[in-house]
């Protein structure tokens, strides 16, 4: 039923009249005016000078009714025209012609003096005419195409203006440039006009599309139609005292009434309430379109197409895009027909439903997403729709069948195949929801006796549960044993299946190098062995051994591994896989027939490379290139050099050869590849292609790409003289059995010892790569034992008793991470395998350490005193004459440091000195220290402030002078911090004046009287010590 609305204009009579009006244009092309440089003045048939500036390109062409600028690979940034007339003139149209070639895009505004009249885009092949939407006064026209892709056809440009000088100019303007009314709402606004001056009258009003909507010619009333889209125009025609003006608005109607049935939709600019003129680009995931008619909402939108089309006619989609389309709340959607030309989606996907064509979907869902993977023109949707069914409430759910399994392994999970879910609604309906449950089973993963399983289905809140009865089977456990030297460096236990873990490749031995493993306890020494190729997963109890052998310099050649980065000098290479096997000199095509340009064959075989990525030979077939160095890289030449390897185009799968190669193309590597330069603009990359499982030809190949990360990264492998291996062993020398005391006197450094002592882990630390450990045993230290001389005072240290530290025997231990993410501090350990490094400060690179439980184990306490080489020491108040016990620290123990005042002048750390009742004896004494073992390699520590830390500390082997207990620093040991960073400093300083002498007593009675000896009764006992402090009791004799 139509509605007719009127907008109220207020009407005043006037005098209309008209004048002559001027049209002109300018054509381009080899018949007309040539676009041929970036700069370019022509006239046009009115005899007004046009300026055509172009940038961003040098390449101009031209055909009989056009000129092209720019071109695929080189496209102009900007194409602008300009023309000024000598008066201010009132343009009624202003028009401009384009075209292009497949991917053309670009944006053309068209602009009287600085208004914008008209917009719109480029649209690939499709001609374009962008025509003015308003009119305008000024004094020139411009026109210009930015955001431009490919080459730009350009044809014509047209405009037509009055003269109206000496008039009084007139404006007309709507409240809003567009408005969109709904069939269904009893309230519809349009916009408003305004007139300048408000005293003109006479204006007229019309429609461009009457379909759509109708307009009264001289009140502006509106009378809607149907939907779709038309413009309103207001215009005044003017007379002798005004000029004319006119202004319009685009009016889109829909229909958002909601009503079960069938709808068609055009799916164009009317339904998106855009504008778009064609072609356009958006970045990836960026565009997002969205219409609503008749209750149906769809949206569409791209994920990694940046193509875009929209007109006024069809919306086009590409690979990748993504439709979803709703029904109004409380109906669904029962089927969707798409209508359009152009289909190269031959599989459109439903996120529900079914396609029972190539382009209708049916279902009962109230949303459903549509997945396109090709370019559509969609000019119509038809979508039904209906009520949806009233809802039901489920009431229970129940479990019928046998499962189809009932035999597992450990560590399987219950299969529920074979099980029915079925759910009963309050209106005794059921259905089969097996797809929808979800599965819980008690228990969750089946062990050995596991004799039967609870399952329990839940569906929309509701459960049920059945048990059955399984019987599980043991997985087999394999041992896979590591050995190094005759010794154990890593056992482990796997279920079959399980991954192997290899462990770190083995350091050198008394000069012999590791070169792979074996599964044979002894190997030729004369004969390079054929080295064990590591199970991946667990599959049979197997033992591995190192093998290690002499490096010979001149015994022969070898291929040494590398990536393409690596290749910087001339020689002779073989291209080759990740796992190794090389291009063998063949073109091959897709299913490995021999052609003139495809693929680069791979050989059957591969290399087999040692821990230093090093071969002995090359496997059968493998092509022998020579590198010949030309401009910043290389030829690839053949065995003969009669043939070069080259990329036939910048495309997949053109390798070739061919007999000379140009002087600007070679090989070099490139944006992190190994790259084809054929041009100063054009590169292509060789990389290695793996087909699919499903591909009848099964061999990898060297293919070209015109990108660098299609398929997997291809490596060399260098063909060089003057090495080879002699003398192979798995025993290199049997390690002596000693304990830890003995090593300490009689150990030589560089030999191989196993050490089975009582010993116990104090500290695991890394540092600079490498992996340490530090362990004491249980026996008397063999050098710096130091005890209480006699008249010796005991002094504490925060506490410790000096006289009760342990003072036993330590070692340094650095070890492979495998060893050291074994072993745990305070675990015990008896026994620990590999070559003694230093014998004075004990130290030994391990292949293999025996661990035990964990003990207790707490390190010594140590001040700067402690480090000075004396062990009774006399402080330099003579109100202190006495001497004090202090311990001397062991090679390479492991303790706690404190009372450590930190003097940045020289870098070492003092002992406190006297303040109040801290150092009262006025001790001497400082260390200094390495960092070379700390957590922070500088720290940044505060000059005079107080540290506490672990260290390590080290003997110094020949001390420069005699240890003694002055103010410079000890000679005798080198403290190496483990801890200390800013954040170390000591809080206090505790016990520093422990053991404090008495310097007399006296005696008090109650009457006050002081005595030299006690009185009969109640005394009052006043103990006077040497620094100055008293203490009273009360004592009764």
């Amino acid at each position: 039923m139509r509605k007719i609305f009127t907008l109220l204009i207020v009407a005043i009579l006037a005098t209309a009249t008209s004048w002559a009006a001027t049209t002109g244009t300018i054509k381009f092309g080899t018949n007309n005016v040539k676009i041929d440089k970036a700069s370019v003045t022509a006239a046009d048939d009115q005899g007004n000078s046009w300026k055509i500036t172009t940038a961003g390109t040098t390449s101009f062409s031209q055909q009989p009714t056009y000129s092209q600028v720019g071109k695929k690979d080189e496209p102009a940034k900007t194409i602008t025209f300009t023309t000024t007339f000598s008066k201010d003139v009132k343009v009624t149209s202003l028009s401009a012609k384009f075209g292009g070639f497949k991917g053309t895009a670009g944006t053309i505004k068209l602009s009287v003096g600085s208004t914008e009249v008209g917009t719109g885009n480029l649209s690939a092949t499709k001609d374009v005419t962008v025509t003015s939407t308003s009119e305008a006064s000024g004094t020139q026209l411009t026109v210009t195409v930015t955001n431009i892709a490919k080459g730009v056809k350009c044809y014509n440009i047209s405009y037509t203006y009055e003269d109206e000088s000496g008039k009084t100019p007139t404006q007309l303007s709507w409240s809003a440039p567009t408005a969109t009314v709904d069939l269904a709402s009893e309230v519809k606004e349009f916009p408003t006009l305004t007139k300048n001056p408000e005293s003109i009258t006479g204006i007229t009003y019309s429609s461009s599309n009457a379909d759509v909507a109708t307009v009264n010619e001289a009140t502006g009333e509106i009378t809607i139609v149907a939907c779709g889209q038309t413009t309103i125009k207001a215009a005044y025609a003017g007379n002798d005292t005004y000029a004319s003006s006119s202004a319009t608005y685009s009016l889109r109607v829909v229909d958002n009434s909601i009503a079960a049935g069938e709808y068609t939709f055009p799916i164009n600019n009317w339904f998106w309430a855009t504008n778009y003129t064609g072609s356009f680009n958006v970045e990836k995931g960026s565009l997002k379109l969205q219409g609503q008619q008749n209750g149906i909402s769809i949206s569409l939108g791209n994920v990694n197409s940046t193509n875009a089309y929209v007109d006024d006619n069809e919306t086009r989609t590409y690979r990748s895009y993504m439709m979803t389309v709703n029904a109004p709340e409380g109906y669904v959607l029962k089927k969707i027909e798409f209508v359009g030309t152009t289909w190269q989606s031959s599989t459109l996907n439903a996120s529900a439903g079914n396609m029972g064509a190539q382009k209708i979907w049916s279902g009962n869902v109230s949303s459903v997403e549509f997945y396109f993977a090709g370019t559509c023109e969609i000019k119509n949707v038809k979508i039904a729709y209906e009520k949806a069914a009233p809802a039901k409430t489920l009431t229970s759910i129940a479990i019928t069948g046998e499962p189809a399994q009932t035999e597992y392994t450990e560590g399987e999970t219950f299969s529920a195949e074979g099980l029915t879910v079925t759910a009963t609604y309050d209106d005794a309906s059921t259905a089969v929801v097996t797809a929808d449950a979800n599965w819980t089973f008690e228990p969750a993963t089946l062990a050995v006796g596991t004799t039967s399983v609870t399952a329990t289905a839940t569906y929309n809140e509701k459960t049920a549960s059945e048990t059955y009865n399984v019987t599980v089977k043991e997985i087999p456990s394999y041992t896979y044993t590591w050995m190094v030297n005759g010794a154990e460096v890593k056992k482990s236990v796997l279920k079959a299946g399980a991954a192997v873990e290899v462990p770190a490749n083995p350091e050198n031995i008394d000069g012999k190098v590791f070169t792979g493993w074996v599964t044979t306890a002894t190997v030729d020494a004369n004969v390079a062995p054929t080295y064990a190729t590591i199970d991946e997963t667990a599959k049979a109890n197997t033992t591995y051994y190192a093998v290690f052998a002499t490096l010979k310099q001149g015994a022969g050649e070898k291929w040494v591994k590398k990536a393409a980065s690596e290749i910087t000098e001339e020689g002779v290479y073989a291209l080759i896989t990740k796992d190794g096997k090389a291009f063998s000199g063949t073109i091959i095509d897709a299913s490995g027939s021999a052609v003139v340009k495809g693929n680069g064959e791979s050989t059957t075989d591969a290399f087999i490379f040692d821990s230093n990525n090093e071969a002995t030979s090359a496997p059968e077939g493998t092509c022998e290139l020579t590198f010949v160095k030309s401009g910043e890289g290389f030829k690839m030449l053949n065995a003969d050099k009669t043939q070069c390897l080259y990329s036939y185009k910048s495309e997949a799968g053109n390798l070739s050869w061919k007999a000379t190669e140009k002087e600007n193309s070679y090989w070099f590597f490139y944006d992190n590849n190994w790259t084809y330069k054929q041009s100063a603009t054009t590169y292509t990359y060789l990389r290695v292609y793996t087909p699919a499982k499903t591909s009848s030809y099964k061999k990898s190949s060297f293919r070209t790409y015109p990108k660098n990360n299609s398929n997997e990264d291809m490596y060399f492998a260098q063909k060089v003289s003057g090495a080879g291996y002699a003398d192979f062993t798995t025993i290199v020398k049997a390690a002596e059995v000693t304990t830890l005391a003995n090593l300490a006197v009689n150990g030589a450094e560089g030999t191989a010892y196993q050490v089975n002592d009582e010993m116990v882990v104090a500290k695991k630390f890394q540092k600079g790569g490498k992996n340490y450990i530090v362990v004491k045993d249980a026996a008397k230290a063999v050098r710096n034992f130091s005890t209480p001389v006699a008249d010796d005072k005991f002094f504490n240290i925060n506490g410790n008793k000096q006289e009760e530290y342990a003072q036993n025997n330590w070692m340094l231990v650095s070890l492979p991470v495998e060893l050291y993410n074994q072993v745990n501090e305070t675990s015990t350990v008896t026994s620990i395998t590999g070559t003694l490094t230093e014998k004075f400060n004990v130290a030994m690179e391990a292949t293999n350490v025996v661990a035990g439980e964990a003990t207790d184990f707490a390190p010594n306490t140590y001040c700067a005193l402690n480090f000075m080489g004396i062990s009774s020491v006399t402080g330099n108040n003579p109100a202190y004459t006495s001497s004090y016990y202090f311990a001397t620290p062991k090679a390479n123990e492991y303790a706690n440091v404190v009372w450590a005042v930190y003097n940045a002048t020289d870098g070492a750390f003092y002992l406190p000195s006297h303040t109040g009742s801290i150092n009262v004896q006025e001790f001497k004494a400082a260390f200094n220290v390495d960092y070379s073992l700390n957590l922070v390699d500088n720290p940044e520590l505060t000059s005079g402030a107080v540290y506490s830390f672990e260290a390590l500390v080290k003997e110094v082997a020949v001390p420069t002078t005699d240890a003694k207990s002055t103010s410079d620093a000890s000679t005798k040991f080198v403290v190496y911090p483990l801890d200390l960073d800013a954040n170390k400093v000591a809080t206090g300083v505790n016990d520093v004046n422990s053991a404090k002498e008495v310097k007399g007593v006296s005696y008090f009675n109650m009457m006050g009287v002081e005595s030299a000896q006690p009185f009969d009764g109640v005394n009052i006992m006043v103990t006077t010590y040497t620094d100055g402090t008293q203490s009273a009791a009360k004592v009764l004799r």
